[in-house]
């Protein structure tokens, strides 16, 4: 079997404006694993962003993905 792609992680976001901060706290536990604690602050104000265009302007399902080189 083989290993997981730990460079990758993508989640299924609820169309629903609560999800917002749900996805900002999934992006950042994602950093921590990624030893990229430094990104936090940046990453929160795009997924915001991001996550809140996502849940007014298009259609569902709308998955939040975050990518590295840096694992």
């Amino acid at each position: 079997m083989p290993a997981p792609d730990l460079s990758r992680a993508t989640w299924r976001v609820a169309a629903d404006p609560a999800a917002v901060a749900d996805a900002r706290r999934w992006a950042v536990a994602r950093l921590g694993g990624w030893g990229l604690a430094e990104a936090v602050p940046t990453t929160e104000l795009i997924v915001s962003e991001l996550v809140t265009n996502a849940i007014r302007h298009a259609h569902a399902p709308i998955t939040l993905g975050r990518f590295t080189t840096a694992c």
